[in-house]
């Protein structure tokens, strides 16, 4: 993965942009990362299949929301979220490495009041390479953080899975609130600034086959 050309910190921009703005500051972003190996490309309707095979199989999703198999249906939803991306509430991607598809990310949940974004979706291809999973963190947050402005980040993580809930509490995230399903967290924009220069190392050590 390249250096990043845009600020891993706040701008001083709102964070709910305009529609027109929130679309034009995805593309910019992701037209100046289109050389990188690990990259997002926004998703459409023609990707609901990908995205359904993602979502059913049993191998990934013990740690999601249901979903439906039918695939009417999840291009039903792929159109409704088309709506919201165009309103400027949501942005959804494919990752890619080196042009092949091999999960999802989704931005979601903007609050304009505190100033935060919500991310998830977030599902990576058995197989996929290693380092495929650490570098769609970090390029979600660059985005949310740069050119979409906003000044810290929430999600929740099932307690179940342990291993991904330990990877954002290493990078320093705070925990809210829990219950018996999940783990609630916060994570300003000045700690992912901290944790991105260890980030990088990580999946550059990782980033095989």
């Amino acid at each position: 993965m390249t250096s990043p050309t845009t600020s891993a910190t706040a701008n001083n921009s709102s964070a709910m942009l305009p529609a027109e703005q929130h679309s034009s500051a995805i593309r910019s972003f992701l037209d100046e990362r289109s050389r990188d190996e690990t990259r997002l490309r926004l998703a459409t309707e023609a990707d609901a299949a990908f995205l359904l095979g993602l979502r059913l199989d049993s191998s990934l999703n013990k740690n999601i929301s249901h979903t439906s198999s039918d695939l009417g249906e999840q291009r039903a939803w792929m159109r409704s979220y088309e709506a919201r991306h165009a309103a400027g509430r949501e942005a959804y991607f494919v990752i890619e490495v080196a042009g092949v598809p091999e999960g999802s990310i989704r931005l979601y949940d903007y609050l304009p009041k505190s100033d935060s974004f919500c991310w998830g979706s977030w599902i990576i291809r058995p197989g996929a390479p290693m380092a495929t999973a650490f570098q769609s963190v970090m390029i979600v947050y660059d985005l949310g953080f740069g050119p979409l402005g906003f000044a810290r980040a929430h999600f929740d993580v099932r307690q179940a899975n342990i291993s991904v809930w330990k990877f954002h509490e290493k990078m320093g995230v705070t925990m809210v609130r829990e219950d018996a399903a999940d783990r609630f967290y916060e994570y300003p924009a000045e700690n992912y600034k901290i944790a991105r220069t260890w980030l990088k190392k990580f999946t550059q050590m990782r980033d095989t086959r």
